[in-house]
C-alpha cells in the first residue's frame, strides 16, 4: 500500500510539473513595469509562511525595475527561494538575495545566496536540464522540471538565470536582466 501511495504521489509531481511546464512555455504573458524588490518581499511573505524556521533577507534596491512579466518573475523567485529551502539541512536555513547594478550597461544581476547543501561538480553542467534531479533528499518528491522552468521563465523576460556558484557551503544562483 506504502508503494501505491508513493507512486501516486511522484505521478502527481510530475503531472503538476509538466503543467507548469507547459504554461510556461506556451504563455504570452504582457511586459509591464515591475520593481524587483517588491516581487521579491510578496514572495518572501508567501514562502515563509511554509518555512518558519527560514531566514531570508532581501538585500535588492528599491529603485530597481524591470521590463517583465510580473508572472514569470514570480515563477523565478519562487522556484529560486523553495529550492534554497528545501534542499537545506541547516538549522536555520538562510537565503541572502542582493543585487550588482550596472547602470552604464542599463543590467542588473540578482543573486539568491543559501547555505544549503550545494551542487556537486559532476550535476552542475544539467542543472536546468528537464527531469534533471540532483541532491534528492529521500523524503522530497520532485518532478526535476524546477530549474527549467525557471531558466524558461527567465530568458521568456529577456534575462538569463545562471548557476554562479555552489560548494557544501551552499549554492549562488544569478539572474541577469536590463532595467528600465
Amino acid at each position: 500500500l506504502k508503494v501505491i501511495n508513493d507512486s501516486n504521489l511522484l505521478i502527481n509531481q510530475y503531472s503538476r510539473g509538466l503543467m507548469a511546464y507547459n504554461s510556461v512555455v506556451t504563455s504570452n504573458d504582457i511586459m509591464v513595469d515591475v520593481e524587483i524588490s517588491k516581487v521579491i518581499d510578496e514572495q518572501i511573505k508567501i514562502i515563509s509562511a511554509r518555512f518558519e524556521n527560514a531566514k531570508i533577507v532581501n538585500k535588492i534596491n528599491n529603485n530597481i525595475k524591470i521590463k517583465s512579466s510580473r508572472l514569470n518573475f514570480q515563477i523565478i523567485t519562487q522556484i529560486l527561494i523553495e529550492n534554497a529551502l528545501i534542499y537545506n539541512d541547516s538549522k536555520i536555513p538562510t537565503i541572502i538575495i542582493y543585487d550588482k547594478l550596472d547602470l552604464k550597461k542599463r543590467k542588473v544581476e540578482i543573486f539568491f545566496m543559501d547555505n544549503g547543501v550545494g551542487i556537486a561538480d559532476e550535476f552542475k553542467e544539467n542543472i536546468f536540464s528537464p527531469f534533471v534531479r540532483i541532491n534528492a533528499k529521500k523524503n522530497i518528491m520532485g518532478s526535476g522540471l524546477g530549474l527549467t522552468i525557471a531558466k524558461i521563465s527567465c530568458e521568456k523576460i529577456g534575462g538569463k538565470l545562471s548557476l554562479f556558484d555552489s560548494n557544501l557551503n551552499g549554492t549562488i544562483f544569478k539572474i541577469t536582466l536590463k532595467i528600465i
